[in-house]
């Protein structure tokens, strides 16, 4: 995966107004790095998969369930 290092300067700046938890801050620095990597579709499952997450569901959890 060509982007397994993502600035946690920027992540931080985007991310720390929206979510005071780290666990989601984490979740979304994954999935900024499925994003940029290299994956034929991008579906929850398929962003996971080369994450290293067992399954989709803290990529699911992150864009459909979350609060802040």
């Amino acid at each position: 995966m060509a982007y397994r290092h993502i600035s946690p300067p920027l992540t931080e700046r985007v991310v720390c107004p929206l979510v005071k938890r780290p666990e989601p801050r984490a979740v979304f620095g994954d999935l900024v790095r499925a994003f940029l990597g290299e994956v034929p579709r991008r579906n929850s499952w398929q962003l996971s998969d080369p994450i290293g997450h067992p399954n989709a569901n803290r990529f699911e959890h992150l864009l459909a369930r979350a609060k802040r």
